[in-house]
């Protein structure tokens, strides 16, 4: 139930991170479709290949065939890469152009193709990487990345710049607790992403709440980090004898949280 709801939110949410409200009005038969009218028939292609795979998901009698529709649903992004990079680099002075291009970034597994979209973004779109660069926190493609660093290391607007730490701080907190990770790998991620959150708080205080968000995500990242020491927990058990959660440290402890919505 928990990853229908998961994959239903990523049909209904992911694509509106990247569009951009299109031309309501129809083309008429004599002219040709305008560029939002041509990003909103890509993006409805995209949707509608998802909406199918929601259905097989729904179908499937076994774990199995369920998680193969997980990943299927995962991977269909990617298929549709080089049709939005097609349609910026044909469309570069249109407003959709930055949201084909915010698609591109976010999904792409192709290195060449993430190689070129990332310089074209650089070369092209700096002043308006203040509103992409949040988007790909949650990316997971190499590009992503490539261009948070880029932008971190080398942006010229101090603004833009910190955006760019803080979302790529963001981006390694959230890496850190992807399940394949050995614990080696999870400490080295998270040293990384607490020096990127410092250095927004240190460099980048005056630029809006850029520090005050880091420093929030710091403590988190400090405090519940995967291999960090847990806080101590108080409370009763059954039988209503009282407990710390330190009275069990170097045994093996299971925390099991549930409730009743």
């Amino acid at each position: 139930m928990r990853r229908m709801i998961w994959i239903l939110s990523l049909l209904v949410f992911a694509p509106a991170l990247w569009a951009q409200e299109a031309s309501k009005d129809k083309p008429k038969a004599d002219e040709p479709p305008t560029p939002a009218e041509q990003y909103k028939t890509l993006m409805g292609e995209l949707q509608k290949a998802q909406q199918e795979i929601i259905k097989e998901y729904t179908t499937a009698t076994t774990e199995e065939e369920k998680e193969k529709a997980i990943q299927a649903y995962k991977k269909k992004p990617a298929e549709f890469t080089a049709r939005f990079l097609d349609f910026a680099q044909k469309n570069a002075k249109e407003k959709q152009a930055i949201d084909a291009l915010s698609f591109v970034v976010s999904n792409t597994q192709n290195v060449s193709e993430g190689d070129k979209v990332v310089a074209l973004l650089l070369e092209s779109y700096t002043d308006q990487l203040g509103s992409l660069l949040p988007r790909l926190v949650q990316a997971s493609s190499p590009a992503a990345e490539k261009l948070l660093r880029a932008v971190c290391e080398k942006g010229s607007d101090a603004k833009i710049q910190g955006q760019a730490c803080l979302s790529l701080a963001q981006h390694l907190k959230q890496r850190t607790e992807l399940p394949e990770l050995k614990l080696t790998q999870v400490e080295s991620i998270s040293k990384e992403a607490e020096r990127l959150f410092t250095k927004v708080v240190d460099r980048f205080a005056e630029i809006g709440t850029l520090a005050e968000q880091a420093k929030k995500d710091l403590k988190d990242l400090q405090t519940f980090g995967i291999g960090k020491q847990p806080p101590d927990i108080e409370g009763e058990d059954i039988d209503g004898q009282k407990f710390k959660l330190s009275d069990y440290r170097g045994k093996v402890v299971v925390l099991d949280f549930w409730g009743n919505w």
